[in-house]
């Protein structure tokens, strides 16, 4: 049922109300790393079992001859973490590969509509990333 309040309205009173977070120091266990195969490509699962409201899924990409640049690798980096929605890109200089990942709190926990749409925004991503850069025009103003 939609209701006549703005989705952003709604946001705005969910922040505004006081949310319990996790106190400093808690002990945590280290997630559990699954290898997940999709149409022929490994992506990695993490799962924390201490908070199944969290979905956390990744893929690492060798870099290619062009991107082995950490510097131009990173900046690339950052510039798509500011245009792509959900993705975060991190280039990792010692293994020589971009790491994508989608992350978010599902409740409730991830249906396969989901997650189609998070591993279509990873490939987007890596997609992106690789491309070679687009020429820019000049218009006239």
């Amino acid at each position: 049922m939609r209701t006549s309040r703005t989705l952003g309205a709604r946001y705005f009173d969910l922040l505004r109300t006081e949310v319990t977070a996790p106190k400093n120091g808690q002990e945590r266990r280290q997630a559990r790393v699954d290898p997940v195969q999709v149409g022929g490509q490994t992506f990695v699962r993490f799962v924390d079992e201490d908070d199944e409201a969290f979905f956390h899924l990744g893929i690492a990409c060798n870099l290619a001859p062009e991107w082995e640049d950490v510097a131009a690798a990173t900046a690339r980096a950052n510039d798509l973490n500011s245009e792509l929605k959900a993705v975060k890109i991190t280039v990792r200089p010692e293994t020589k590969a971009a790491r994508f990942h989608v992350e978010a709190f599902l409740d409730p926990p991830a249906t396969a509509a989901i997650l189609e749409r998070r591993i279509g925004a990873l490939r987007n991503a890596v997609r992106e990333f690789f491309a070679l850069p687009r020429e820019r025009r000049q218009l006239d103003a």
